[in-house]
């Protein structure tokens, strides 16, 4: 999987963002929902990310920095991740703030919704980004320009943002525009060759 840091700086001083709720884990014996606090002397305290990724390595890429004491504020759209619709989920009862994988990645986050596509939406987001010192994203190529938040839109504005794109194959080559799954991924890095019995069919990895 690509992961290409494209622009690095140091952030001044911080405002208050607009944050709708915390994201907390989820045990069925318990109700209350608790709100994480970084202890004040980890190694990120002081930093601030945007995530606006979805799935599993993005996500699982700001859970670390949030472990590390990032102050981590993830932006979904109206529809949501679409990890929440992932299991497990507590007695196989599928609900979109249950889902144990969604619950592993973004614990130690902050969370808002965001419709990105409309102009309220990415002014919002543009407040956010301004005290902000690392943004991570996992849409497709062009799709986050499209939108005037690429990292050549976003630079100048911002010119202490860290822009980290997320995605299969990179921004640009060959297979840019390939969307990426773990059987391709085990394809094209040759994995799936040597997995196996010679006189079998095919193996996903841990396959049977």
């Amino acid at each position: 999987m690509g992961v290409g840091i494209v622009a690095k700086g140091c952030r001044g001083g911080r405002a208050t963002p607009l944050v709708a709720a915390d994201l907390a884990c989820y045990h069925p014996a318990y109700t209350k929902r608790r709100e994480y606090r970084p202890l004040p002397d980890s190694a990120l305290a002081d930093t601030r990310v945007i995530d606006l990724s979805q799935g599993i390595a993005g996500p699982y890429c700001t859970r670390l920095l949030a472990d590390l004491g990032a102050e981590v504020i993830k932006v979904e759209p109206p529809e949501g991740d679409y990890a929440r619709r992932l299991g497990p989920f507590p007695n196989d009862v599928p609900h979109h703030d249950r889902g144990g994988l969604f619950l592993h990645l973004n614990a130690n986050k902050k969370s808002v919704t965001l419709d990105l596509e409309t102009t309220s939406g990415r002014v919002v987001l543009r407040k956010l980004l301004a005290n902000a010192d690392v943004l991570v994203e996992s849409e497709p190529p062009g799709v986050m320009a499209s939108r005037e938040l690429g990292f050549e839109q976003l630079r100048e504005e911002f010119p202490q943002l860290v822009y980290c794109s997320v995605t299969p194959f990179g921004q640009t080559g060959a297979y840019a525009s390939f969307k990426g799954n773990s059987l391709a991924a085990m394809a094209l890095s040759g994995l799936m060759y040597i997995t196996g019995d010679p006189d079998e069919e095919p193996l996903c990895t841990g396959g049977e």
